[in-house]
């Protein structure tokens, strides 16, 4: 049974072209991941040199911070939509996937075929996706390291960058990175938003009551996605595929395990992130000048 999953192209008319140009970077992986690497980081700073041109920063590294949230919105964009494609034209849906699970894990099914195969070839399609998605996560980490640098988001892009880059090596389960990437990209709009806001309330250009808006949305965002959606239509998907279907043998046990512990842990990390940024909410300091200020008065 289908459970509702999806079939066909979100793109409509330019799926053709989306084709042809998957087919071009799936020639030349390495070229492709080159040549979008450097795009991402040109990008980065000419951001950076237009928003020096037009405002006074009290803090460059605010002005860095927010020059990296343009192509980082650019980036959580497409690839949400290319994933989304990627997905829907391959027979997912939001239902269909883990109404397939857990109805194989109940008739103790782990040789039938499912309609949304995560064990499958990769195709140029979903190799594009991914390459797009690595190209930004090579790019961002030479900026953190160079500006801004932060431990959890750097141990966030080695863990994606493993999981792509060995899903590309292997040829196969393309479908369970698409399906990463889906969920973790679509709330990073709402993400960026909090991060500009409060990059602009430090440098006194706006009122914190934006950046408590962003937060209140993002939070919401992260319950529904990462914490009703996520465990079941990510988590469960995932390790039902890579140690209870027969034809997950394909993927090395170490791979499986790798790709596992990173989606769990995750969907963990989540958690604790929400639970803070809720708890800055009813405090009513989302802002990291806030922050700062009561925790100077509590010293």
């Amino acid at each position: 049974q289908n459970f509702g999953g999806m079939s066909g192209s979100v793109l409509g008319s330019l799926r053709p072209a989306w084709e042809q140009l998957s087919e071009i970077v799936a020639a030349k992986p390495l070229v492709a991941l080159g040549i979008g690497t450097l795009s991402w980081i040109v990008l980065n700073r000419a951001a950076a040199v237009v928003l020096t041109s037009v405002a006074k920063f009290k803090s460059t590294k605010n002005m860095n911070e927010l020059a990296s949230c343009f192509p980082s919105i650019i980036h959580c964009t497409t690839v949400t939509l290319l994933a989304f494609e990627e997905l829907s034209s391959r027979g997912w849906g939001w239902g269909s996937a883990p109404m397939e699970v857990l109805q194989a894990l109940r008739n103790g099914d782990a040789d039938g075929s499912r309609v949304f195969d995560m064990l499958g070839s990769n195709t140029p399609t979903g190799m594009t996706v991914m390459i797009w998605c690595t190209s930004y996560m090579f790019a961002d980490m030479w900026f953190l390291l160079s500006y801004s640098p932060n431990v959890l988001f750097m141990a966030h892009h080695v863990a994606t960058i493993l999981y792509m880059t060995s899903s590309l090596a292997l040829g196969l389960s393309d479908l369970s990175v698409c399906l990463c990437i889906f969920l973790g990209e679509m709330t990073n709009p709402i993400n960026n938003c909090y991060a500009i806001t409060d990059l602009l309330d430090n440098e006194g250009w706006v009122s914190p009551r934006w950046n408590m808006a962003a937060a209140t949305a993002l939070a919401a965002s992260f319950v529904v996605v990462r914490m009703l959606y996520a465990p079941l239509g990510l988590g469960l998907v995932v390790l039902e595929t890579m140690f209870h279907r027969t034809g997950a043998a394909a993927v090395p046990l170490l791979l499986r395990i790798l790709w596992s512990t990173l989606v769990v842990g995750t969907i963990f990390v989540s958690g604790t992130f929400l639970k803070g940024l809720i708890g800055s909410i009813i405090s009513r300091k989302t802002t990291t000048r806030s922050q700062a200020e009561d925790s100077a008065k509590k010293q």
